[in-house]
This record gives structure tokens, sequence and C-alpha cells, in this order.
């Protein structure tokens, strides 16, 4: 016994998810505003984008995985509160 299915479905849904994802990958990658993911229960910060960091602290630091309080603090010895 063979049995086909038909995935063409699937497939599209497949390939506009992964466009959409693309899309906001650039949007946020490419926003001259500072963007921070912030996971809400806990606080932990999932993702910042290039314009936040250079705001803060330089390419070179990683947020992410830190709590987010700590990344205001962060900004505040920085001097570059009136951002926030």
């Amino acid at each position: 016994m063979v049995h086909f299915s038909d995935i063409t479905e699937r497939k599209r849904t497949e390939q506009m998810l992964k466009a959409s994802e693309e899309r906001y990958r650039r949007l946020f990658d490419d926003a001259l505003d500072g963007i921070c993911l912030v996971e809400e229960q806990s606080g932990m910060i999932l993702d910042c984008n290039p314009a936040l960091l250079k705001l803060v602290a330089g390419k070179s630091m990683r947020w992410s995985g830190i709590r987010s309080e700590s990344c205001i603090r962060r900004v505040r010895r920085s001097g570059n509160d009136a951002q926030l």
C-alpha cells in the first residue's frame, strides 16, 4: 500500500514564514533606534539590535542572556540614560 500526501500548502506556508522572518530580521538589524527584546516573565534579554549596542556599549559587548535591569543600569552608567 502506498500513500501520497499533497504538501503544497505546507511548503507555501513555510516559505511565507521564512520570508516574514527575514523581513523582520532586516527591520530589526537596520533600525536606527535601539531595540531590545526581553522575555516578559524572567526579564532576560533575548536579543538587541546593533543600534542599541552602539548606543550603550560598542559592538563587542554581548547583551543576550542578561537581565534587563542590568542593561538599564549599564545604560545609565554610560551617560545615555536620556535615550531610554
